[in-house]
């Protein structure tokens, strides 16, 4: 059979004819082929850089805002009207006047130096169960009132506030706000009270907002300093309650199965980190359409 065929070959020069170009012709896709492969390993390798830049930028901002706040809180802590409340009573003298400049330097640093993406600030005083919140003070019971508005648990504020011992801390209160608490006992001899940050969410939205290219995505913020519980989250693919315990721990870049993973560390001061989750058909959509025009 071969030889018959490797006979008809030899005598017909038509048949030589095509064969030659179709080799040659082979020859050409195979080194195609090969240049484009090359090409998609160059274009994947960028689109993941382009992407780890754009998180990268994304979390240094929000670093930068919260830092932002950790300072504010602290000079709140360190002003010397909150100082006088450690131990005034309601028996010393001129107890409103010193209660009044309190409020009034609180309320005044607040207006204008509180960023725009605070919702609300408030300071717990523990050495008179009181909280300075606007131009007034409330007692717990009272304030927890605008707690429940907010849709957060006032049970779980107190059990916050009474944590003596507590570093600076960010914290969910069951509703979908997250806090940042500077305690003063950080600062000083002992606790006066803990100044408060109600964060808007729609600011973290807004910082990551290169995301919303994608048709669908989950990024998580979490607190590394509470063993990763997550502050934050916009998951549109379902994952909360999924989430590999590896994942909350590696650093970098990685796949799983069809989805892109990246999970880059905050600022070690603030203690957060930020993973996100992209299918890899969203990551990799343009490098899909080029893979295809080449094709045909």
């Amino acid at each position: 059979m071969f030889e018959t065929i490797t006979k008809h070959v030899r005598e017909n020069s038509v048949v030589r004819f095509l064969l030659s170009h179709l080799i040659i012709l082979l020859a050409a896709l195979l080194i195609c082929a090969v240049g484009f492969r090359s090409a998609f390993v160059i274009v994947r390798n960028d689109v993941l850089d382009s992407t780890m830049f754009a998180m990268t930028q994304a979390v240094s901002s929000v670093d930068n805002g919260l830092t932002e706040l950790r300072t504010l809180g602290m000079q709140t802590a360190r002003s010397e009207s909150i100082y006088r409340l450690e131990n005034l009573r309601h028996t010393d003298d001129n107890y409103y006047q010193n209660i009044i400049r309190a409020i009034n330097e609180y309320y005044q640093r607040m207006l204008y130096y509180s960023p725009n993406w605070v919702n609300n600030t408030f300071i717990y005083l523990n050495s008179m169960d009181r909280v300075i919140y606007n131009r007034a003070v409330y007692a717990p019971d009272i304030f927890s009132g605008y707690l429940l508005e907010w849709g957060d648990d006032a049970a779980l504020w107190q059990a916050v506030c009474t944590d003596d011992n507590r570093a600076p801390f960010f914290c969910k209160l069951g509703g979908q706000d997250i806090y940042y608490g500077i305690p003063s006992s950080r600062l000083m001899s002992s606790k006066t009270g803990t100044v408060f940050f109600r964060i808007d969410s729609d600011w973290l939205e807004e910082k990551f907002s290169f995301l919303e290219q994608y048709n669908g995505y989950s990024l998580f913020v979490l607190d590394d300093d509470n063993g990763g519980v997550c502050l934050y989250s916009h998951d549109d693919l379902s994952l909360a309650d999924s989430l590999p315990e590896d994942w909350l721990t590696a650093q970098g870049t990685w796949n799983s199965g069809n989805d892109l993973v990246l999970h880059l560390a905050g600022s070690d001061s603030l203690g957060l980190s930020y993973l996100l989750v992209l299918p890899e058909q969203q990551a990799m959509r343009q490098l899909n359409t080029l893979r295809n025009q080449m094709l045909s």
